[in-house]
């Protein structure tokens, strides 16, 4: 299949500027599968999938919020959202390979005490007590902090799933009750909720890993 007529994209791009609500729509319909087979095609051996299509989400809904960050003397509308989308996925890829290369996770932080004790016996022998109690009072301090971003049960749940790496759209929309909407409306709303989280965290100078 090949890429959409750029010049139907460019009317879309037209109607965004002036503000039809019509527009996004419209603009997810004719480039979502055809830049999800172009990532796919350059990344064919993915663990995950699912990155390819967050990403691709991402990139069409930036771009439909922001429009005017497109410039169209540079490229064509669809190699703008094409290299959007393949900047999100590599930014995606880099969170996914610092995930699983921390040594301790919030939930290795979060254990009951008495398991805690019993993993902090299987540490490096040749670590001194006192590098044990900094290891744990910074981890501690660090989840303290970002349970000040969330302000519901909801919004730590959500904080939680973006500092382990969790990409998957669907799975923040059912945490926040929004299965019942469409697809674009889930992804601008989880964007949105994502994004307030975000900010709360760079104002406790923390930052999740993605």
């Amino acid at each position: 299949m090949s890429n959409p007529d750029p010049h139907v994209l460019e009317k879309i791009d037209g109607r965004l500027r002036n503000g039809d609500p019509t527009a996004p729509s419209d603009l997810a319909e004719l480039v979502l599968d055809p830049l999800a087979r172009k990532l796919r095609a350059r990344f064919p051996n993915l663990d995950d999938p699912s990155l390819v299509d967050d990403a691709v989400a991402d990139a069409v809904l930036n771009y439909a919020e922001r429009p005017d960050q497109f410039d169209s003397s540079k490229r064509g509308l669809f190699g703008y959202l094409e290299m959007s989308a393949r900047g999100d996925l590599m930014n995606a890829l880099a969170a996914v390979k610092r995930r699983r290369g921390r040594e301790t996770s919030l939930d290795v932080v979060e254990l009951p005490l008495e398991r805690r004790n019993k993993a902090s016996m299987t540490r490096e022998p040749s670590a001194t007590l006192e590098d044990h109690v900094i290891s744990d009072l910074t981890s501690q301090r660090m989840i303290a902090r970002v349970r000040e971003a969330a302000e519901t049960p909801q919004d730590a749940k959500v904080l939680q799933m973006m500092i382990d790496g969790e990409r998957r759209t669907d799975r923040y929309a059912e945490v926040l009750g929004l299965e019942s909407l469409s697809a674009d409306q889930r992804r601008r709303e989880v964007k949105r909720h994502k994004d307030r989280l975000k900010k709360r965290l760079e104002r406790l100078g923390l930052t999740p890993d993605e």
